[in-house]
């Protein structure tokens, strides 16, 4: 499947120590978010925190790159929740004409198109994982910048 790397972000897993309800108890009253993102040639970190939970904040980070635990429970209900919405936005006019403006100008290119409730069934969560965890094996090839 030619989507696999772009759901690699989404409820892919959880910091190894973590579960979902466990980790927002301990990020509960807590200034900090982190998103990672990964698509066909970039990986990607974004967050953010105040000063006071900074600490907090790096603890996240080297939690998502040093191991991530599979979330069986966490990934079904994402998936679940995007095929409904991926399975509403057929009936929008407005989805349909962006979906053959984007089909002609990458002359239907499999990349080049939006996703649908059939590609999220063939969606494989294992190979999510592995994606994920070889983008963010190592840091070392991560340039941070901190403002």
């Amino acid at each position: 499947m030619a989507y696999t790397s772009e759901y690699a972000n989404k409820n892919v897993g959880r910091p190894a120590y973590f579960s979902a309800s466990d980790l927002k108890k301990v990020l509960s009253g807590k200034n900090v978010s982190m998103r990672f993102s990964v698509d066909t040639y970039n990986e990607e970190i974004s967050g953010k925190s105040n000063v006071k939970d900074l600490e907090t904040a790096m603890q996240l980070l080297y939690l998502n790159f040093t191991g991530v635990r599979k979330d069986d429970v966490a990934y079904t209900s994402f998936a679940n929740r995007t095929k409904g919405i991926l399975a509403n936005l057929g009936s929008n006019p407005m989805v349909a004409f962006s979906d053959s403006v984007i089909s002609t100008l990458y002359q239907a290119h499999p990349l080049g198109r939006f996703i649908t409730a059939k590609d999220m069934e063939t969606a494989n969560y294992d190979t999510m994982l592995k994606l994920y965890t070889e983008r963010f094996a190592n840091a070392s090839n991560f340039t941070f910048t901190i403002v």
